[in-house]
């Protein structure tokens, strides 16, 4: 059994429990059923449900035990250890091919080695000076590490990742007339945004210093009084403030106002259409369900980790050039003025 097979079986085990448990506690329908043997039938389905878990759990757990031994295996099998080094000579010669690795296995490797190094005393000097010489790198590769659990976090191959980087350069490069233009203008469209922004902005602060003095004067009256008493009068007329006419008015203006760059921005996505992010977009994805095949690419689609995979294949270039199209800024949800191409695309699947 491998680590595929187990992860296959998991699902099919995590499947049949959740059937398993819509079932339990339904009562069925008939005038004539016995309820001796219904009450039977849902304790078996809650012993099912629970035999499942078990089963799901062991092979979790056999899952994660076999990912060890592989590690393990690739780790030993990149170490020569077919001969005993006893002279500080072959020492050194062995340390610089256990840094292609970070892993536990290469670090206690090294160590060990390190410290026969240091059980040669002064014999060891003239090896270690002539490596130090030869001014070979020896720092841990740490990226090479990161790059494998990367490649088993989403289950692809290193030929399926270097095809899905070629392929992602290959197209941002074909396409950066069209994707510089797109970004010129979202560029734009933030700029007029924070313009707007501010503008709200510099008004409110207005209107705060027009109602400070105010505040200060009621606030004068109150300073003899309790301070629970205070409290409470000035929570009233902060009230009071907030629900006159004219607040009110200002309020309903604002969300109207509010409500109309929602709507204008709505209008200019769809009379713009798809823009050169969501086409980048849609070619990308179309040629990784290439590389990945229609079943590992609809599996990553639903637990929504084809977005991550490409955008950390694709890098910066490709978060740039797709970072401002084809997604809603929360800010426009709730209201606050981002237009541009945010609400058109998929999100982050």
């Amino acid at each position: 059994m491998n680590a595929k097979i187990i992860s296959s079986t998991l699902a099919c085990l995590v499947f049949g429990s959740a059937v398993a448990t819509t079932g339990c506690g339904q009562k069925k329908s008939g005038a004539g059923i016995d309820k001796n043997n219904t009450a039977r039938a849902v304790v078996e389905r809650k012993g099912k449900v629970s035999q499942l878990t078990s089963q799901i759990t062991q092979l979790e757990n056999d899952n994660k035990r076999l990912k060890d031994q592989r590690d393990a295996a690739q780790a030993k099998a990149q170490m020569v250890r077919v001969k005993v080094l006893n002279n500080p000579e072959d020492i050194i010669k062995e340390l610089p091919g256990l840094y292609g690795s970070n892993d536990s296995a290469f670090q206690r490797r090294r160590i060990h080695l390190t410290e026969s190094l240091v059980d040669h005393q002064e014999g060891s000097l003239d090896a270690i000076e002539e490596f130090l010489n030869s001014s070979q790198d020896t720092e841990p590769d740490i990226a090479a590490d990161s790059h494998r659990r990367m490649l088993d976090r989403y289950g692809i191959t290193e030929e399926q990742y270097v095809s899905l980087q070629n392929s992602i350069k290959e197209t941002l490069e074909v396409m950066k007339p069209a994707l510089d233009a797109d970004k010129e203008r979202r560029d734009g469209e933030r700029a007029k945004r924070s313009e707007e922004d501010e503008k709200r902005r510099a008004e409110g602060r207005a209107r705060f210093e027009d109602f400070r003095p105010k505040m200060e004067a009621f606030r004068a009256t109150l300073e003899d009084l309790p301070e629970d008493e205070r409290g409470q009068k000035m929570r009233e007329w902060f009230q009071e403030q907030r629900n006159n006419p004219e607040s009110v008015a200002r309020r309903e203006q604002e969300e109207k106002d509010r409500e109309a760059r929602r709507e204008q921005e709505k209008n200019d996505r769809e009379t713009r259409g798809p823009t050169a992010s969501d086409e980048l977009r849609a070619k990308v994805e179309a040629n990784t369900k290439v590389v990945l095949g229609a079943e590992q690419f609809e599996a990553m689609q639903n637990d929504r980790s084809l977005g991550r995979l490409i955008s950390e294949i694709g890098g910066n270039d490709y978060r740039d050039a797709v970072g401002g199209g084809g997604r809603e800024d929360w800010r426009s949800r709730f209201g606050g003025g981002r237009g541009g191409d945010q609400g058109r695309g998929r999100g982050g699947r």
